[in-house]
């Protein structure tokens, strides 16, 4: 076991580097509500370190929405992308606050060399039990009749200033939209798992709302002094036996700048303990990125064998691979042998099985077989009943759908440099229809809600673990407030059932 507080400073972690906590060390780390520091101190120091810092936020999010409004800016009736001299002198006023506001952290400098000395005092995970000790467990079940429910969701809680260059509103206003959507659903998960919950007063307003039905909530996994964790969060509404994090290997640009992982809770159920991983890999498309990517599933293959072959405990993955055989543009990503992502799909085929493709088709994710299971109550929720077809993607198209937008005409002129590059050819359309023109970010988005090219966000058993588990996995909708013009999340819900073969 590895020590749970940081030596110091703490800054990022190696590739290899691996944690693990068990139950007994998660009751020493157990607090009621949100926190960051085991020392209350330490918090508040910290606390005003964040808030010294808002003038300098502002100032990027002043000069980033002068990139990219946000959703709902003006998108109607496309005058936004008009207004150029505007956004100019917002770009310019942005500077000249973020010159004031880098005074202002100087003078405010004891503050921040404070939360740095306090740093150390930061558990490698904090840890939420909520629970009434003095009430009997109830053990979730692992039958077909009653089979145990899990979700993998990502969040898309990154920094105010990506948020709006990633086409996303505040990410204050989406957890609480997030919560709710949870709070409120009939067919509650007993276990989700998150991802890119990077934002801290997201990723609080999230556990704090939560906590009273899942008691158990493991955040702030790994923090580093790059401000990001590694984005996982889980909650559950059952004991968490003991959790493993494995940083994973091969990261590259920005993404290494958070210690993404694969984190390992252990659940037990009436027929005995299972485990489920959620990992995030490599984001983005392109032949280093696919490499990136092939490399990671091979690491989480090869641990998953590792850890079946020490305890035979049944398990799961969940979480956002980055990898789709449609991309977020309708094009196909398996047609052309010289397409990187070809091996990636390969890779993810030859190690796990898919448990989606158990009544869905595996090119266009349409449903081959029975009725989704939860697609009625997400549409009656919403007062949508009957106008929402179940989602054959987990991306919303939206965020890349214009390639007008800052982020999206970054990714196409970063994929035609990749392929003049790696000499590869742009993927071909497979028939896909995606909506055009986009309504993200519009009065009409609400009602229509597309998502029917890549999913990105997988649960899947691996193949030493075929004989064991089944499933079912539905593409979940998040209920939106009226008029919103955009989603909580840029990625929809993966909903699976899971039972123990006979």
């Amino acid at each position: 076991m590895i020590n749970l507080t940081f030596p110091f400073p703490k800054l990022n972690y190696p590739d290899n580097y691996s944690v693990r906590i068990s139950g007994e060390q998660l009751k020493g780390l157990a607090k009621t509500a949100f926190y960051t520091h085991t020392s209350p101190t330490a918090e508040k120091i910290h606390r005003a370190s964040q808030f010294a810092l808002i003038p300098w936020k502002k100032s990027c999010q002043l000069i980033a929405s002068s990139l990219q409004p946000r959703p709902g800016a003006k998108k109607d009736d496309g005058s936004y992308l008009t207004s150029r001299p505007v956004r100019s002198l917002m770009g310019v006023a942005g500077v000249l606050m973020i010159i004031g506001s880098t005074a202002f952290a100087i003078l405010t400098s004891p503050v921040h060399i404070a939360a740095l000395c306090v740093y150390r005092s930061r558990p490698v995970i904090s840890y939420i039990d909520n629970s009434d000790k003095t009430k009997p467990q109830v053990l979730p079940k692992l039958l077909q009749e009653q089979p145990f429910h899990v979700r993998s969701h990502n969040l898309g809680f990154v920094l105010e200033t990506m948020s709006i260059i990633g086409d996303l509103r505040p990410v204050c206003e989406r957890a609480h939209e997030v919560a709710d959507n949870v709070l409120n659903d009939p067919h509650q998960p007993d276990l989700i798992l998150f991802n890119e919950a990077f934002h801290e007063d997201g990723t609080r307003i999230l556990c704090d709302k939560l906590k009273d039905q899942y008691h158990y909530i493991l955040s702030g996994v790994l923090p580093s002094g790059s401000g990001f964790n590694s984005g996982a969060l889980v909650a559950s509404k059952h004991p968490i036996l003991d959790v493993q994090f494995h940083c994973l290997e091969h990261n590259i640009g920005p993404e290494r700048l958070s210690p993404k992982g694969v984190i390992r809770v252990k659940i037990q159920t009436a027929e005995g303990p299972i485990h489920v991983y959620s990992a995030h890999t490599q984001a983005l498309i392109g032949k280093d990125r696919a490499d990136a990517r092939f490399k990671q599933l091979i690491q989480i293959d090869s641990l998953m064998k590792k850890d079946f072959e020490e305890d035979h405990i049944p398990q799961i993955l969940t979480g956002d691979l980055n990898t789709s055989i449609i991309t977020a543009w309708g094009e196909s990503n398996i047609a052309d042998e010289n397409n990187p992502e070809l091996k990636v799909q390969k890779q993810l085929n030859n190690s796990f099985v898919d448990l989606y493709l158990n009544d869905h088709d595996a090119y266009n994710g349409l449903r081959t077989s029975g009725t989704p299971q939860f697609l009625n109550s997400d549409n009656q929720r919403m007062g949508l009943s009957g106008r929402l077809p179940e989602p054959s993607g987990s991306w919303y198209i939206g965020p890349f759908a214009e390639p007008t937008t800052f982020l999206a005409s970054n990714v196409f002129n970063h994929n035609q440099k990749d392929r003049q590059k790696n000499q590869y050819s742009a993927p071909p359309a497979n028939g896909i229809k995606v909506e055009a023109p986009a309504t993200w970010g519009t009065g009409q988005w609400r009602t229509r809600q597309p998502a029917n090219t890549s999913r990105f966000d997988y649960v899947v058993v691996p193949k030493h673990c075929a004989s064991l588990l089944d499933g079912r996995v539905e593409i979940r909708r998040i209920v939106v407030p009226e008029g919103a013009q955009s989603a909580s999340t840029d990625h929809l819900p993966v909903d699976a059932v899971i039972w123990r073969k006979a």
